[in-house]
């Protein structure tokens, strides 16, 4: 079962076209782009942001290009399971 945070996640980058290989951005900008600090607030989450990638690119919706984590995208899986979302659904993850 997937969280809402890691939802939000997976919306914010794919607003901020962080996606497949041109997408790439270090671990540290995407988490900046996306306001991690303000998911993590509002869905009380205690998990660092790294942690989290794991978890989503052992799902195969995010890619950590290897297993350094310093970069990451989304992943075809991650692509498909936002455009699934309506846009309801969507704008309250934004």
């Amino acid at each position: 079962m997937i969280k809402d945070y890691e939802i939000a996640i997976l919306v914010r980058m794919y607003d901020k076209r962080i996606m497949r290989h041109r997408g790439y951005r270090s671990l540290h900008r995407v988490e900046r782009v996306i306001k991690w600090e303000e998911i993590a607030k509002k869905y009380k989450v205690r998990k660092s942001f790294k942690s989290v990638i794991r978890k989503l690119s052992k799902r195969k919706l995010v890619d950590d290009q290897g297993k350094s984590c310093r970069v990451c995208s989304l992943d075809v899986f991650g692509i498909r399971f936002v455009e699934s979302l309506s846009d309801e659904e969507m704008g309250e993850y934004l």
